[in-house]
């Protein structure tokens, strides 16, 4: 890989992604169990790891993502709800 915020596997490219859920309350609980994954570099089945965690109280969740290399494969589409997506840029990347 040689940029760090995108993911190659087998000609599939796919960069880091952001998940936004709109109405979900964590309990503590649930914050302090991603949190450890998080630390200890945790991954799901399709090998995605949560990178970082932004939440409020009313239930506003976002959930920074790096894609593992079953991502992008037809088991992990037919088992993730579809979403709208859309292309989002770093401020990094913005020229003056």
């Amino acid at each position: 890989m040689s940029d760090p915020k995108t993911t190659d596997w087998e000609g599939t490219h796919m960069p880091m992604f952001m998940d936004f859920h709109d109405d979900l309350k964590l309990p503590p609980e649930a914050v302090a169990q991603i949190a450890e994954g998080t630390r200890v570099g945790a991954t799901d089945e399709f090998g995605v790891r949560q990178v970082e965690l932004y939440h409020n109280e009313g239930g506003k969740v976002y959930c920074l993502l790096e894609p593992g290399p079953l991502a992008c494969t037809e088991t992990a589409k037919s088992q993730v709800p579809r979403r709208e997506v859309r292309r989002g840029t770093r401020l990094r990347d913005l020229r003056s």
